[in-house]
């Protein structure tokens, strides 16, 4: 059961590293901040790292990543 507080955090754009690795961006709907998670190390399966984190600030419930505008393969 999803928490009343559990937001969606929408991606705003994705790098990728020299070694492959993937960082998904999001602006947090609790604190309004920049937040970053990894995506793993190819971006063909970056997908699969969607879904609920922990957010980096005080917001106890986390959020979930989502990818609404297709930013993802």
């Amino acid at each position: 059961m999803t928490h009343p507080n559990q937001r969606d955090a929408p991606l705003t754009h994705i790098t990728e590293h020299g070694n492959g690795q993937v960082i998904l961006h999001i602006v947090c709907p609790h604190c309004g901040r920049a937040h970053s998670h990894g995506g793993g190390r190819d971006l063909s399966i970056a997908r699969d790292f969607l879904g609920h984190r922990a957010s980096s600030c005080t917001a106890l419930h986390g959020y979930v990543l989502t990818d609404p505008d297709g930013l993802l393969p």
